[in-house]
């Protein structure tokens, strides 16, 4: 567990449904965190990890280990070296304001705008 260095820079964001000027609806990339990118540490799951999960009926691939932050929660998205991943779980063991662990699933984002 000490080679868990948050050196890989991460975004988290919801989508979030807004409106144009001329009252079309769109959905745009919301931040979460207070910073545009986050530091992190991230690795695959382990077979047993996966497994594990499956037999909790949650998919998953991907550990994030973040700082502590109360406004990330499942559902939201990560994006990750031009790949996006859809959070399945967020651990917050014993409530302590640690690390944050977070295991997410690769996925195809809903179209959205950049733009905001």
């Amino acid at each position: 567990m000490g080679s868990e260095i948050k050196d890989k820079r991460i975004s988290i964001f919801e989508i979030v449904t807004d409106r144009t000027n001329r009252g079309f609806e769109r959905n745009i990339k919301k931040p979460v965190t207070k910073t545009e990118k986050v530091w992190a540490y991230v690795r695959d799951l382990s077979e047993k990890e996966k497994f594990a999960g499956k037999a909790a009926g949650v998919e998953q691939s991907v550990l994030f280990k973040i700082n502590y932050d109360p406004a990330v929660k499942a559902g939201q998205y990560i994006e990750f070296k031009g790949a996006f991943f859809r959070i399945v779980s967020v651990d917050r063991f014993e409530m302590y304001k640690r690390d944050l662990p977070i295991r997410a699933v690769e996925c195809e984002l809903p179209e959205v705008k950049d733009d905001q």
